[in-house]
């Protein structure tokens, strides 16, 4: 014969919370929730065309030949041109809107610049191939005077500043604004993880060459060339989105 009870047997601890604070569970649900912060429009389109421009970078050795794409893709070449003008661009928006201008503008504007000489090759520019951003150039380095390195000290100087004050701003501001819930932030975090891809696919057809000992053929180092070139060239304009949308949230 079943066994019969007289009375329901007792609810779970949770159940029992939830009758009795039912306010509280859902206030509790809620703040839950927003500790993961939502993506906003602005940096969800950037997210969406910076991957739609990747998957078209790497289909493009298939749409040219190599020569044109070379051309198109390669060192001097209208991709890495156009990214210049965007960087010198981008100098000029920060110097427009960061304030006090002569502290934060200066440095954005002087951050943005560093960028365009460093696409346009200028930190090789007393040598073939040693780079004054590497403490061998003034160091190691026998075939340069000391002028020429007098000038890159006080270039890597003023970098230097530079960088300083805008990480010190944009840990500022950031801090203020919720970090990652604010717009900005997100399409600035686009932009840095965006930059750090693009360094894998530079480094990528040397390191595969070093360790397999194959040098890469065409259409594959032409795709990681693309992927590079073309994802740089989306950097300043990350970066100009990131800047507006900053400015145009400072008053909200």
């Amino acid at each position: 014969m079943p066994t019969s009870y007289a009375t329901p047997p007792p609810p779970t601890v949770a159940i029992a919370l939830q009758k009795q604070y039912p306010e509280c569970i859902a206030t509790q649900t809620r703040q839950s929730r927003r500790l993961l912060p939502k993506l906003h429009r602005t940096p969800l389109l950037v997210l969406l065309v910076v991957v739609a421009s990747a998957v078209f970078l790497a289909v493009t050795p298939w749409m040219m030949s190599e020569p044109d794409h070379r051309h198109l893709f390669g060192d001097d070449g209208p991709v890495e041109l156009i990214s210049e003008l965007l960087w010198v661009f981008l100098a000029g928006v920060a110097f427009g809107i960061l304030r006090p201008i002569w502290q934060k503008g200066l440095a954005g504007a002087a951050l943005a610049l560093a960028c365009a000489a460093r696409e346009a090759s200028w930190h090789k520019q007393f040598t073939d191939d040693e780079s004054v951003l590497k403490p061998g150039f003034f160091l190691d380095f026998q075939d340069v005077g000391i002028v020429p390195k007098l000038i890159a000290g006080v270039a890597v100087l003023i970098l230097l500043w530079s960088v300083i004050i805008v990480s010190i701003s944009c840990w500022q501001r950031a801090s203020r604004d919720g970090w990652f819930r604010a717009s900005w932030v997100q399409t600035a975090a686009i932009g840095l993880i965006t930059l750090a891809i693009s360094k894998v696919f530079d480094r990528a057809p040397g390191i595969i060459t070093d360790f397999r000992d194959v040098d890469m053929e065409y259409p594959l180092r032409g795709v990681l060339y693309a992927l590079e070139e073309g994802l740089e060239l989306l950097l300043p304009i990350i970066f100009i989105i990131a800047l507006i949308t900053a400015h145009r949230s400072r008053g909200k």
